[in-house]
């Protein structure tokens, strides 16, 4: 049985996995966006041609920036010995928890700038 004190196995800090995953996950996002927009009520994203769909394509943009750079970190931590599947666990919750903060924060933003209308994700 696997423990989460395990180390890691290497296969998943290789560059190659890194980048794959990377790919996957925003596709799906994009995929989930297409798919799932038109039927949202109180969500600011949108794919039409006004500032929301220029709000969504710059959050969608800076997201997976956000994952770039922390898979890129997460693939320098392949030399350490001790990384386990508690820290690689961890770590993939972090990015969680960072995209969102930013989408907190870029929902603000965008909010005091009028960009998206507050009444639109208000229940």
């Amino acid at each position: 049985m696997i423990k989460f004190t395990d180390p890691l196995p290497r296969y998943l800090l290789d560059v190659r996995q890194m980048r794959i995953s990377v790919l996957y996950t925003a596709v799906s996002s994009l995929a989930f966006l297409l798919i799932f927009t038109p039927f949202w009520e109180n969500a600011w994203f949108q794919l039409g041609a006004d500032s929301a769909a220029l709000c969504t394509l710059v959050f969608l943009l800076a997201a997976t920036m956000l994952l770039v750079a922390s898979r890129g970190l997460l693939t320098r931590c392949r030399s350490l010995e001790h990384f386990s599947l508690l820290g690689y666990l961890a770590w993939n919750f972090g990015e969680i928890v960072l995209t969102a903060l930013l989408y907190a924060f870029f929902t603000g933003e965008a909010r005091r700038l009028g960009l998206i209308s507050p009444a639109v994700y208000e229940l």
